[in-house]
This record gives C-alpha cells, structure tokens and sequence, in this order.
C-alpha cells in the first residue's frame, strides 16, 4: 500500500520521471544491499509503476478482517 502511495504520488508530480528516479534509486539500492539482484530490482519497480499508472486503485477488498469502524468500535 505505501509502495503504490509513494509511486501515484511521485506519477502526479511535474517532474514525475525525476521523482520516480529517485525513489526507485533509494529502493532498488536497499535492495541491493540486501543481496538482490539490482537489474531485476529495477525491472519489477518499473513493472509495478506502469501498473499503477492507470490509476486504478489496485487491491482488492479484505472481507474477512474487520471494517475500519467497528475495529474502532472495540477500542473505544
């Protein structure tokens, strides 16, 4: 979720290219550093930001876990 956040939001930038270049550097280079493979790393980022945008909210509903309201319900 934070990922296609950050990804729509650098999308609707002005410079969205610059943007998408750096957040893909800062992922793709921790990725790095944890051992994977930086070339396929890039691949699937680019991947996942092509998908998201279309602009189309891209998760499904979670029906088995409770509404945002009643999880508040029981804090209260």
């Amino acid at each position: 979720m934070l990922l296609w956040q950050m990804i729509t939001a650098a999308q609707g930038r002005e410079d969205a290219r610059v943007a998408l270049d750096k957040l893909s550097e800062a992922i793709v280079g921790e990725l790095e550093r944890q051992g994977f493979d930086v070339r396929e790393s890039e691949d699937v980022f680019e991947d996942l930001a092509d998908r998201y945008s279309d602009g189309l909210f891209p998760f499904r509903p979670k029906w088995h876990l409770p509404s945002r309201s009643a999880a508040l319900s029981t804090i209260r």
